[in-house]
C-alpha cells in the first residue's frame, strides 16, 4: 500500500502544472478542473490552502497526453496509478 504525501494546495498544484500547459479555462462552472494537451485534471473540492492528496487525470487523447504526464511525473516527483489495473507509473 502506498503512503500518500500531499501534492500541495490546489493553488500550488495549479502553479506547478502551468509550465506543462495545464491550466483552468477561466469558466466559473469548471472550477477545480484543469485542461491540458490531451487531458483533463480534476482537483478535489477543498479550500485553496487545504492539502491535496490526489487528483484525477482523464486522458482524452492518449498519444498527446502520455508524453506530458510522463514529463510532469518526473519533474514533480509524482506517481500516477491506473485505478482499473493498479499499475503505477512515475517516480517518487
Amino acid at each position: 500500500m502506498l503512503s500518500a504525501v500531499p501534492l500541495g494546495s490546489a493553488k500550488q498544484i495549479t502553479d506547478a502544472l502551468a509550465p506543462f500547459n495545464i491550466a483552468p479555462d477561466g469558466d466559473p462552472l469548471t472550477i477545480g478542473i484543469l485542461f491540458g494537451p490531451g487531458l483533463t485534471i480534476q482537483l478535489p473540492m477543498t479550500g485553496d490552502n487545504q492539502p491535496v492528496q490526489q487528483v484525477m487525470a482523464m486522458l482524452d487523447e492518449e498519444d498527446i497526453a502520455w508524453p506530458v504526464i510522463i514529463r510532469l511525473c518526473r519533474r514533480l516527483n509524482w506517481k500516477l496509478m491506473d485505478p482499473a489495473s493498479g499499475r503505477i507509473f512515475g517516480v517518487g
